[in-house]
């Protein structure tokens, strides 16, 4: 319920975009086990990480046997965190590769490795239960950060120079953008369709002349004016999402669509134009934030009742 300012929009919103562009060659689970030995571009980060995953479980493993008879004193709570780290370590594995076929939407997390997350905490956990001494810790943290180091030395990473980074900022900076990820193109549009960055921010769609001077180009928020001497369509360089809100002259106007590149048309009367376009915040973000603004609100009141609950009845009592 806590995060369901992040779960209600991540379900609701794939709609929006084609989502099944993810699951393509090299991107989907079956591809990207633990020590995979099928072909794909991410075949040596999958070789570091394989490395450091078979590490931090062993390690774990160890751990969590040599601190057995401290399970029996904490009750369920310590075996719970053991089925977790287990299921954790387990799905990164081709066996449960048919887990990763049929679970719901299971598939889209895309890289069974990125459990290693779920398995850490289990793993912070059974190392401060497992080892009573600082220096047993810091062993452990060495150890991991020897095999990291040891990884990131012998396996080649294809991503590892920083150009590709410096490219991408600078392609940001001069306004021409990065090139983005077909998976997140407005659904019906054309996900192979390479748009052209050069091409300028708002341009009228056919050749009725249009004067155009752009005010404001942030991240959610665009506003220009249009001037044209009859009604003409203009195309935005944005990508029609249902989010964006759009106002011409100070009322709400509805933008279609491009077809092919998903590009927000808008359509203007003649006269001059003052056009604002907005990224509003939808039914479902806003349901998310209330549920999660009144879970923690409640965990709030429920923790601070329990853990005065002694005082509280000592004045209850008066």
């Amino acid at each position: 319920m806590l995060a369901g300012f992040y779960l209600i929009p991540a379900v609701y919103e794939p709609r929006w975009v084609n989502i099944a562009e993810l699951l393509r060659p090299s991107m989907i689970p079956q591809d990207n086990f633990l020590f995979t030995r099928r072909y794909n571009i991410h075949l040596s980060f999958n070789r570091l990480v394989s490395i450091i995953a078979s590490t931090e479980m062993l390690i774990l493993g160890a751990l969590a046997w040599h601190a057995r008879k401290s399970y029996s004193r904490q009750g369920s709570t310590w075996w719970l965190v053991l089925v977790w780290t287990a299921a954790a370590a387990l799905l990164m594995f081709p066996i449960t590769s048919a887990l990763w076929q049929y679970l719901p939407k299971l598939r889209f997390v895309q890289f069974p490795w990125r459990l290693l997350l779920c398995l850490g905490v289990g793993f912070s956990l059974v190392v401060v239960a497992g080892t009573r001494r600082a220096f047993s810790r810091a062993v452990v943290c060495l150890m991991l950060l020897g095999v990291t180091l040891f990884g990131q030395h012998f396996v080649s990473l294809h991503w590892r120079h920083a150009d590709s980074f410096q490219e991408m900022y600078g392609a940001v900076q001069n306004g021409e953008g990065y090139k983005g990820a077909a998976e997140y193109v407005p659904a019906g549009s054309d996900p192979r369709y390479e748009p052209n960055r050069q091409m300028p921010k708002v341009a009228a769609e056919s050749d009725v002349p249009a004067r155009i001077e752009i005010q404001e180009w942030a991240a959610e928020s665009k506003r220009f004016t249009a001037e044209s001497q009859q009604p003409t369509r203009l195309v935005v360089r944005l990508f029609n999402y249902p989010a964006w809100h759009v106002e011409a002259n100070g009322r709400a106007v509805s933008a279609d669509t491009k077809v092919i590149t998903g590009q927000m048309v808008i359509a203007l009367g003649a006269g001059r134009n003052r056009v604002n376009v907005v990224f509003a915040r939808t039914w479902d973000r806003i349901a998310g934030a209330v549920i999660s603004a009144v879970t923690f609100l409640f965990l709030l009141v429920y923790l601070v009742y329990w853990k005065h609950k002694p005082l509280m009845r000592y004045f209850a009592s008066v």
